[in-house]
């Protein structure tokens, strides 16, 4: 298990999600796997930043050339300032999977705060039926049960990291995909325009198919 890899690292891939470009977040994590700040080229794929900037690093820490890799068009992964990249072959594999499903557990909960954040602000202006539209109770306990099971899903994460259960998180990954719609349906049809919530869906999803799936290594 990487020591650089536990609770508090976890959290702060959470936060950088929540609040900085997932590039951010994504250099953040290579460097909690690989022991060096990259973008990790994981069973031929890779999230590069749309600019040039630190290195691309493979499963087995070891620095590729950008060169070959294939840039996938894109435009919502683009409009956040992402690429998806496709590299022929194969990479040796060592980084732990399951730590690098805690990774993208975590930095998945950071976005889906990201939307509560979205939806509040969108929301705290608005009114419905003469009252403040966060006034309702409806509004109120739909933020409340998003929240608390993000919190929950954290508390998971760390009690696996620290027990070494780091195998079959798809549970946690469908759970995490329910809370992010949760979180969606609070912005409405607003989500959609192009500053709203559905680009931040989009990348949690993008995030759990190149780096969280589970599969044979």
């Amino acid at each position: 298990m990487s020591a650089r890899l536990n609770g508090r690292a976890l959290d702060e891939l959470r936060d950088l999600a929540r609040a900085q470009p997932l590039a951010r977040a994504l250099a953040r994590m290579t460097a909690a796997l690989a022991g060096r700040e990259g973008y990790l080229l994981w069973r031929g794929h890779a999230l590069l930043p749309s600019e040039a900037g630190l290195p691309l690093v493979d499963a087995a820490a070891a620095e590729r050339a950008p060169g070959e890799l294939t840039l996938c068009d894109d435009p919502l992964a683009e409009a956040h300032g992402l690429r998806l990249a496709v590299a022929a072959g194969d990479e040796a594999r060592g980084i732990e999977a399951g730590e690098l499903g805690l990774c993208v557990l975590a930095l998945r909960c950071g976005l889906a705060l990201r939307i509560l954040d979205m939806s509040h602000r969108h929301l705290a202006e608005r009114w419905s039926f003469g009252k403040k539209t966060l006034s309702h109770q409806l509004v109120k306990a739909s933020f409340s049960t998003v929240h608390a099971g993000l919190e929950q899903l954290r508390e998971q994460a760390r009690l696996r990291l620290e027990q070494g259960w780091l195998q079959g998180l798809e549970e946690e990954q469908r759970e995490l995909s329910e809370l992010t719609g949760q979180a969606e349906k609070l912005m409405g049809g607003h989500g959609y325009l192009q500053d709203g919530s559905h680009g931040v869906s989009y990348l949690s999803m993008l995030l759990y198919s190149v780096y969280g799936a589970e599969c044979e290594a």
